[in-house]
């Protein structure tokens, strides 16, 4: 695999200053860019987690020490944080002048984010080893970060360092992670606790005050692949998305998004749950009536489900639904993005090929290498890589505790933990109905999950109805 010359690794360190308007609030803040060097055990520089932290500077020294810090990261596993950085917490944000269909052509500007989380929070956005400007040092040293507890255990170091050394343990401490990044959240929050049986065999006891999980791939199951169905059917978790998806493009007359939602949750967890159950020991009019409805929530012809066994995936929708509706394929990670049907093509790209990422990944990877670059005052000959497939091929999905299980240990061991779940409604990746199945069967205190839905897909800030609405909930639960 061929790759660009590279110089000899050098840290690198970058300040810049600046201002954003909340509210009609005008807000300085400063912004540090940094590598954060990680040492193997002979002392070498193994890897650099490379970070972007905001602090609000229009504040006293001794009331900044104790502002709530949130540290932030996206997923993949491979993928930077480029998505949560400029769509929903830098002081100015991408916004697509029409976002189910935005440019993907320069030029690409930022706007002021007039929702942005600094005035009730430092924020600290986190590029992974070889993610963003992350870099892999020693490439002997890959399987010390490329693996579940590996990649917590490296990025528990950095948040630990990066407490000492702003002088920021007092400060209430939020995790937000998007995708895979709800996965590395639910480790992340036991290993900066410690203990014997993780990576770093060190107890640092750092406690998270809460965690935002946005398009959560935890399941009750045990599988730690996140592609893979959980231990309830994955027909019954997808049906309400898939509803919602439909919704979007062919409203029911008679009947708001909403109620047409919450009917279609109904009907998956009692009739479609129990002729899943029955298979073909389901009585014929009773099958009839489940086909009928099925094809009502979902827009898919009843003889389809009648040839298939009443089943419907996340991963077919997009296709099936929209050939026989559209006439043109439906994206996976929002399905109110739409794209021309394939022509022929043999091997469709996941993201390239995507009718939402295909979409918008040109514009966020040209806001990070132009107009972010010059927010942050970064001058730096060092490839951003968007995501690193690389990475991602090479991960490894054997932690010692499931992601679930993980979760669950922190919330019993800290009952002031709180959990927000953030849900796009048109989010075919990590449809909705999983994360409330799943955390209906996490112990928890009252109130100690907060689950909600927005109207958007796998990035629940793309939109301006679903942005506002999802702002305004973190200013609520970060701001508590």
């Amino acid at each position: 695999m061929l790759k660009m010359q590279q110089k000899p690794f050098e840290p690198t360190y970058f300040y810049a200053e600046g201002a954003v308007t909340i509210d009609g609030n005008e807000i300085a803040y400063k912004v540090i860019s940094e590598d954060n060097v990680l040492m193997g055990e002979g002392g070498e520089a193994a890897g650099s987690i490379f970070t972007y932290s905001y602090f609000r500077t229009d504040v006293d020294a001794e009331a900044a020490k104790e502002r709530p810090v949130l540290f932030a990261f996206n997923g993949g596993p491979g993928s930077s944080s480029l998505w949560l950085h400029w769509g929903l917490l830098s002081p100015k944000k991408i916004q697509f002048e029409n976002p189910t269909n935005p440019q993907q052509n320069g030029p690409y500007t930022l706007v002021n984010n007039d929702r942005c989380l600094l005035d009730i929070c430092d924020i600290v956005v986190l590029d992974p080893v070889t993610c963003g400007y992350g870099v892999l040092i020693d490439q002997s040293a890959a399987s010390e970060f490329f693996g579940v507890d590996q990649d917590a255990a490296a990025m528990a170091l950095v948040i630990e360092r990066w407490l000492v050394k702003y002088g920021r343990m007092n400060s209430a401490k939020y995790l937000m992670g998007e995708s895979y990044g709800t996965m590395r959240a639910a480790v992340l929050v036991n290993a900066l606790m410690g203990g014997p049986t993780f990576t770093n065999r060190a107890c640092a006891g750092i406690a998270i005050d809460g965690m935002i999980l946005m398009g959560t791939v935890l399941t009750a199951d045990s599988s730690l692949n996140p592609h893979v169905e959980g231990s309830m059917e994955g027909s019954v978790l997808n049906l309400p998305t898939m509803a919602a998806v439909r919704y979007y493009h062919h409203p029911v007359e008679g009947i708001s998004r909403e109620s047409f939602i919450e009917e279609a949750y109904a009907f998956a967890a009692d009739t479609y749950l129990r002729a899943l159950y029955m298979g073909n020991r389901l009585s014929e009019s009773e099958r009839k009536v489940c086909i009928e409805k099925l094809s009502y929530f979902t827009g898919v012809s009843e003889s389809w489900f009648r040839a298939n066994g009443l089943r419907l995936t996340a991963s077919e929708f997009p296709k099936v639904y929209g050939e026989t509706t559209l006439g043109r394929v439906v994206g996976l990670y929002d399905g109110r993005y739409t794209m021309d049907l394939y022509h022929g093509l043999a091997i469709p790209d996941p993201v390239a090929d995507d009718g939402a990422m295909g979409k918008y990944t040109a514009y966020y990877g040209g806001i990070m290498n132009g107009a972010g670059r010059e927010l942050l005052g970064i001058d730096l000959d060092r490839a951003y890589k968007a995501i690193n497939f690389d990475t991602n091929m090479r991960w490894n999905y054997q932690p010692i505790r499931s992601p679930f299980i993980s979760l669950q240990e922190a919330l019993r061991r800290n009952s002031k933990l709180r959990v927000f779940v953030a849900n796009g409604i048109y989010d075919l990746c990590t449809p909705m109905g999983n994360a409330r199945y799943s955390f209906s069967q996490m112990a928890q205190e009252p109130e100690q999950v907060i689950i909600k839905d927005y109207p958007s897909g796998h990035m629940a800030y793309v939109g301006d109805e679903s942005y506002e609405m999802l702002t305004k909930d973190l200013h609520k639960f970060i701001g508590k």
